[in-house]
Parts: C-alpha cells; structure tokens; sequence
C-alpha cells in the first residue's frame, strides 16, 4: 500500500549537489546516496546523473543542513548518525509523522 506523498516511485533521477547526501530505505536498510556535485552555482564545477530504482512504499529522505546541524544547548549538532536513527525507528509511518519526528529530535536533542 503506497503511502500518503508516496510521489517518487517510478522516479530513477535525484540530483545531490551540497554537503548532505539523500538516502534511500528499503527493505530494511538505509543506503545513502552520493553526491553528484558540488554546490550549485561553484563557477566551472561539474555534476553527474546517477540513477536510483526507488519502488513504490519506499521511502527517500532528503533534507537541509539545517536539520543535522541543529545544536543542543551544549553545543552538539543533532548529526547524520542520530537523523539515520529516527529514519529508521519510524519508517513504516506516513511521510508527515516521519517529517515530524526529524524536527521533534532536532529540537529535543
């Protein structure tokens, strides 16, 4: 059964041009995907296509610098690692409660 914003199945093409690196989860891992550039608008840069099969009730999670570098009110930045483990505590949920326990732990850690 597809999920709610279940939009990208059928889609093979995401281009990944910052620091952070869009991920995949399906059946029962996460693979990150690579970059396929640098940032936009970096003068003479070069940038690849590089194709994912993404099935429908898959899930792929792209995200902003934001979200992993949100600090703790020591200093600690929420990181790829701790966003990896709330993918995957709440990936059978609908996209919304997925989008929402990223925020709740940025803000929470």
């Amino acid at each position: 059964m597809p999920r709610q914003g279940d939009f990208l199945a059928g889609v093979d093409r995401v281009d990944a041009k910052s620091d952070f690196r869009p991920f995949h989860v399906h059946d029962g891992h996460l693979e990150e995907w690579g970059r396929t550039g640098p940032l936009f608008g970096l003068e003479g840069a070069h940038h690849s296509t590089v194709h994912h099969a993404v099935r429908s009730g898959e899930l792929v999670v792209a995200y902003t610098d934001g979200l992993i570098e949100a600090r703790s009110v020591d200093g600690r930045q929420l990181g790829e690692p701790m966003l990896h483990r709330v993918i995957r505590s709440f990936q059978q949920q609908p996209c919304d409660a997925i989008a929402a326990a990223c925020l709740d732990a940025a803000l929470e850690h």
